[in-house]
């Protein structure tokens, strides 16, 4: 090389170019050329990066040259290479010791470098090549460093993209529970890859942009839910996600016989499925239908005897009828994959239809306030499978159909009026129902529950009517609604506990027997309410994942959940103040401490949250990337 100095004394120029990943390493042993657009350079200098990840040329003219490497060698390296976890160019370690070093630094990704074009797999993508790391107006163009005289670090974006973080496990995870919670509010936007919300802007945009991760967006709460996922290579990524609606009327005409829609998607080890819920008005006639159809007759591919939801199963069918195909290259390709299935509400029911038909290929499968589908004969002959289903507090859709034979003759009048008429008369047989014990196909719930409870204390109150007579007294309970608070209750977890460890029994403060236990989480039904039914604790975006996030971010750093944990810590005072009962009425006093019992039990299963944790404690590298889910966000509290 000639001197510096020389350089500068006879009017050429030099240039000296380290190239790094995002954490400071050299990127060497790759091809490269240096040229310049004009002037009288003919021919581009050429060589191979060093080992130390530099290059050097001198004797240039001092008009701005540009840089191109070897494009196959580049893609190769960079799809290797470490992500850092703070994601945007202020965060980098590289830009801070150029800077200090008094060097020009520069973030790129690998399109600007790359010398030739390629053919990407573009799994129907819209883009051809990936928008984030070839960028439209300088993709394979060359990066241009326009000053000479000096030492430029250029800092290459690893070539990776996002995936969902999920764990194909027995375990109760609450990464799983968070993340498919995600993809089931996902499934209610649209496929126009332009919308920020739609599934396809999730996947085949946000998945790509490594300067951010990705989120999903609830518009009347205006929350940003960030996904949790981990970068892999460029190779591993998903598929296109696959939308299908029979209302699609581009695809299928102006005339749809009804409402069903969902996605589904793949990379190298994950198959998902999100089923969209109760949206339109005919989902809600399917919800509160209690009409049922004979599964040997009506759904053979379920292969089981026994009564299901005939709304949930017509629009699960109808699905099927319109999407042939895909639903054969959902059952296919999922086989040798991680299957994960979700969805809320009506979607939590076809789901669990799904992975009915899909059982053989081990479908792991959240659902989130969905009702009921199958009666208990049917249940009885179900393939085993892992299903969570969450319900929020009192939501009035996990609670229908009733548990109860509501099938009649009048339903198979035709038309409205015999639904009409069926679905009175079901509710007088409800009634009916409710004072003796059930019969025949009574509709009950399948999978282990996982209940977010509202809790209060039950506060004894009494007056004299009489002042100084005999048996005067009257005594009252009240729900102390100033001393309420939220629970996230998973009684698996506390199972898989106790059968672990008897050391960890003791240091329970609850005094239930296991008889108890079951009583308050009777299998296959719902656990009691705390009075009433709601509407609004049914909404995915505002009631499910609200306190998903707000569990998930007090499991990481619970100093960012303050107002959740202050709700809780001022239940426990008051709970551990009740203690003085003045009731002479035995009864009563078994009714209180028994209620006081189970509110303190409750608290034990709040805190053994924990253990939903473990199945992401094995990686370290996704333990990283939860901890940066904290960073992204904030406490909701929505209670």
């Amino acid at each position: 090389m000639t001197d510096k100095a020389d350089c500068i004394s006879c009017g050429k120029k030099w240039v000296e170019i380290y190239l790094v990943d995002e954490f400071n390493q050299p990127v060497f042993d790759i091809e490269y050329e240096l040229f310049q657009v004009f002037g009288p350079m003919t021919e581009p200098r050429k060589g191979k990066v060093k080992s130390d990840g530099i290059i050097i040329e001198d004797e240039l003219f001092d008009i701005p040259i540009t840089l191109r490497l070897d494009t196959q060698s580049l893609i190769e390296k960079m799809s290797e290479r470490k992500l850092r976890k703070l994601r945007g160019e202020d965060n980098s370690i590289v830009k801070s010791k150029a800077i200090e070093m008094n060097r020009s630094y520069r973030y790129t990704t690998i399109g600007p470098l790359c010398k030739d074009k390629i053919d990407i797999d573009n799994k129907e993508y819209q883009d051809k090549y990936p928008f984030y790391h070839f960028p439209e107006q300088e993709a394979f163009k060359g990066l241009t460093l326009s000053k000479l005289n000096t030492i430029y670090v250029i800092e290459i974006c690893p070539f990776r993209v996002w995936s969902l973080i999920l764990h194909h496990t027995e375990q109760y995870s609450m990464i799983n529970a968070y993340n498919l919670g995600l993809l089931s509010q996902l499934i209610y936007n649209n496929d126009n890859l332009y919308d920020p919300n739609s599934v396809r802007n999730f996947f085949e945009r946000q998945c790509f942009d490594l300067s951010r991760y990705p989120v999903v967006r609830e518009k009347n709460i205006k929350a940003e839910y960030p996904a949790i996922v981990i970068d892999v290579p460029f190779d591993e990524r998903y598929d296109k996600a696959i939308f299908l609606d029979t209302e699609d009327k581009v695809q299928h005409g102006a005339y749809t016989e009804g409402s069903t829609q969902l996605f589904y998607i793949q990379n190298k080890e994950q198959f998902i499925i999100a089923w969209r819920g109760s949206q339109e008005g005919t989902d809600w006639v399917d919800d509160f239908t209690y009409r049922s159809k004979d599964i040997k007759i009506h759904a053979s591919e379920f292969k089981i005897d026994g009564k299901i939801h005939k709304g949930f199963l017509d629009a699960y069918q109808l699905g099927k009828n319109f999407f042939t195909d895909d639903f054969r290259s959902m059952r296919d390709d999922s086989k040798n994959k991680n299957l994960f299935i979700c969805g809320h509400s009506l979607g939590g029911a076809l789901a669990l239809a799904h992975a009915t038909e899909l059982s053989v290929n081990k479908p792991l499968l959240y659902t989130y306030g969905a009702p009921r589908l199958f009666t208990i004969s049917a249940l009885k002959q179900l393939p085993k499978f892992t299903h969570y289903r969450h319900i929020n507090n009192n939501d009035i859709v996990s609670r229908v159909p009733p548990e109860a034979s509501l099938d009649n003759w009048l339903f198979n009048i035709y038309g409205i009026f015999g639904t009409i008429l069926g679905g009175a008369i079901s509710i007088v047989d409800l009634l009916g129902q409710k004072i003796i014990t059930q019969y025949g196909e009574y509709y009950l719930h399948h999978g282990n529950p996982v209940i977010f409870y509202e809790v209060c204390n039950l506060i004894e109150y009494y007056d004299e009517k009489i002042p100084n007579a005999t048996h005067t007294w009257h005594y009252s309970y009240f729900n102390d609604r100033n001393n309420k608070t939220k629970l996230y209750i998973v009684p698996e977890i506390n199972k898989k506990i106790l059968n672990k460890s008897f050391e960890k029994e003791k240091e329970f403060i609850s005094n239930l027997s296991e008889e108890d236990k079951k009583a308050i989480f009777p299998e296959q039904k719902n656990p009691e309410g705390n009075g009433g039914t709601s509407v609004t604790d049914h909404y995915m975006g505002r009631g499910y994942l609200p306190f998903l996030h707000d569990q998930l971010l007090e499991l990481i750093d619970h100093n960012k959940t303050p107002k959740r944990l202050k709700s809780r810590e001022r239940f426990k005072v008051a709970l551990e103040n009740n203690t003085n009962i003045i009731n002479p009425d035995l009864y009563r006093k078994k009714t209180l401490e028994a209620y006081r019992q189970r509110n303190l039990y409750f608290l034990d299963l709040q805190n053994s949250m924990e253990s939903s944790l473990i199945p992401i404690q094995e990686n370290p590298k996704e333990i990283d990337m939860l901890l940066q889910f904290k960073e992204q966000t904030y406490e909701i509290f929505n209670q």
